[in-house]
């Protein structure tokens, strides 16, 4: 299905904003996210540095997670799991959007990424069926074609990124089975079985795998970055007995095993649920954040050593920038490194956010 630019245009007409004083930022740094409007409505939504809503695009349903091809001038958004669509357009001005639905006995989890060239896009699909996660492939030079599928090495993929060699995928699988028959229920907590799986993006070979030890296969692993010396970050959502107390956050170096974040205060603030995780800038530090605890944390990568954290409630976007971090939260609000940057009146950001940088 093709939106054309006078149906988006019309569409913009039913999502009125305000920014509380923040003026539209000089530099091209543009950050893509969703929300749901005042009136109730979903949309995908471009800011720019400073805060302010650059445009905003109508969706058929509420949005989750948005990819950026390298040029930064592509994205695409992902329905929040179980959706069937994704809706592909410029950043620059929302032309041209695309709207599309996943194959038969598929649904998106809500998260995807480019290639390093840009010219195919991968998305963490459910293939329900068969209770086991794949990676949808599509050519994003030709309409986003899909052309084809990856295992995704477990169950319940949820975020992908492409590392920074430019030819391997991350995948956080959560290792929880949902169908959309029962939307929401989580279908074998007691036999969950979560990793986190290396893919060659060229050709689907599963790289290498490091799962959760026994005792933590409650630990749905669910989001992910790298930070500058490579480590994937990961964090998780745990599913065990809530006098259970889990580490929510872990480490991985290729050809280890996973090494898990042993701060009792720390993972206790989490309340058992991380929302997000993104990478400053540099790479030096991690942001994690949980709209539960109504917390950001910030991690230094070289020592693993928590450096500061701010309660700022039902927080849960955050992407990195040069000094700091931007987040979002579910009462419209935006926060700069903790402090507030704009507000957007009846408005409720969905849980991420991901900067794009036109050149």
């Amino acid at each position: 299905m093709r939106l054309s630019r006078r149906s988006v245009t019309a569409g913009l007409a039913a999502f009125p904003f305000a920014t509380c004083g923040a003026k539209a930022s000089a530099d091209r740094r543009r950050f893509i996210t969703c929300a749901r409007t005042d009136s109730g409505a979903f949309a995908a939504v471009v800011l720019d540095g400073a805060g302010a809503v650059i445009a905003s695009m109508p969706l058929p349903g509420r949005g989750h997670g948005a990819a950026i091809a390298p040029d930064g001038r592509r994205a695409v958004v992902f329905g929040r799991r179980p959706a069937a669509f994704m809706i592909a357009f410029s950043v620059d001005a929302l032309e041209d959007a695309v709207q599309l639905s996943a194959p038969a006995g598929r649904h998106y989890y809500g998260h995807g990424c480019f290639s390093s060239d840009g010219s195919r896009l991968f998305a963490t699909e459910n293939a329900y069926g068969e209770a086991r996660g794949v990676i949808g492939v599509y050519d994003a030079e030709r309409g986003y074609k899909r052309i084809g599928e990856y295992s995704s090495g477990g169950v319940g993929p949820h975020e992908m990124i492409l590392l920074r060699d430019g030819g391997t995928l991350a995948v956080a699988n959560g290792g929880i089975e949902t169908h959309p028959d029962y939307p929401r229920r989580k279908l074998n907590i007691a036999s969950m079985a979560p990793n986190l799986t290396y893919i060659d993006a060229e050709t689907g070979v599963i790289l290498e795998q490091a799962a959760a030890p026994a005792e933590l296969h409650q630990l749905s692993l669910r989001h992910l970055t790298q930070a500058y010396d490579r480590a994937v970050w990961i964090g998780g959502q745990y599913e065990g007995a809530p006098e259970n107390v889990a580490p929510l956050i872990a480490v991985h170096r290729r050809g280890e095993a996973l090494a898990f974040i042993d701060h009792p205060a720390a993972t206790l603030a989490l309340r058992r649920y991380v929302g997000s995780v993104a990478a400053s800038a540099d790479g030096a530090t991690l942001a994690v954040t949980s709209p539960r605890g109504g917390v950001v944390q910030l991690w230094r990568s070289a020592d693993r050593r928590l450096m500061a954290h701010y309660a700022l409630a039902d927080v849960c976007g955050v992407s990195g920038i040069e000094r700091g971090f931007i987040a979002s939260d579910g009462t419209g609000r935006l926060w700069r490194n903790g402090e507030r940057l704009a507000e957007h009146d009846g408005w409720a950001w969905d849980n991420h956010m991901v900067i794009a940088r036109l050149d």
